[in-house]
């Protein structure tokens, strides 16, 4: 891996597809020197005839503006990483479910509360037709 620059957010710190970004972003770095080196070597068109070889293929050209090759390698930024993305919003449905349980258990006190003030309304109400039949 090539060595991080002061500007690089840290690897440590990346998610997994930020990690296969920079590691496919510096190994397109490597393969542009590899093929500088090999045109000025002239051996450019015998890798051709190899990849065509083992692949079948002809050597994939993704393509790059060639005044600037580096158009093409986005930047570290975790703004555009998708696992950040899920990981905000799964924490956001955590909170928003916290907050659900917290007004459900809240909910479920009260109805405890009100089946307890149903029950004793109801023990009164038999005490008083009790009394009501010994006085009457």
């Amino acid at each position: 891996m090539a060595a991080q620059t002061s500007g690089k957010v840290p690897y440590e710190t990346l998610t997994p597809y930020g990690k296969k970004r920079r590691t496919l972003r510096e190994h397109r770095e490597e393969l542009r020197v590899a093929v500088g080196l090999l045109q000025v070597a002239g051996l450019y068109e015998l890798f051709e005839d190899e990849v065509m070889e083992i692949n079948d293929n002809h050597p994939y050209w993704l393509g790059y503006d060639v005044d600037e090759p580096d158009a093409m390698d986005e930047a570290d930024d975790p703004s555009t990483d998708p696992m950040l993305a899920v990981q905000r919003a799964t924490a956001e449905e955590r909170e928003s479910l916290a907050r659900l349980m917290v007004a459900l258990e809240g909910r479920r006190r009260d109805q405890d509360h009100v089946e307890a003030l149903q029950m004793e309304l109801e023990r009164a109400r038999m005490r008083a037709e009790d009394l009501a039949s010994h006085l009457g």
